[in-house]
């Protein structure tokens, strides 16, 4: 680890090399399109840390970002959570996705 940011480590699991990290094009971009975040702080595969690194590089570049932590909820959603990432979703993209 050392000195080194969530920024800047790369992967966080040994022979993992789409998660846990936040990838080299994400960092250098300039623009992104408006970002749902949806994520458990019991999740064992990505951190919650990412979320809010994400969230983080993404609103200091002028993003619209909508993001919702679920307490106790893992990599996947279950009960009220699942129902609200749904929700969320669904609004998030009809916001987005419009024609009009």
């Amino acid at each position: 680890k050392g000195s080194k940011s969530l920024l800047q480590r790369g992967p966080l699991f040994r022979g993992q090399a789409n998660f846990g990290y936040l990838p080299e094009p994400i960092q250098q971009a300039r623009r992104f399109a408006p970002t749902l975040i949806l994520h458990g702080d019991a999740d064992r595969v990505i951190p919650v840390s990412n979320a809010y690194a994400i969230e983080r590089l993404l609103k200091a570049r002028g993003t619209v970002v909508e993001s919702q932590i679920y307490p106790g909820q893992g990599h996947g959603f279950e009960g009220g959570a699942l129902s609200d990432a749904a929700s969320r979703t669904a609004t998030f993209l009809r916001r987005y996705l419009s024609a009009g």
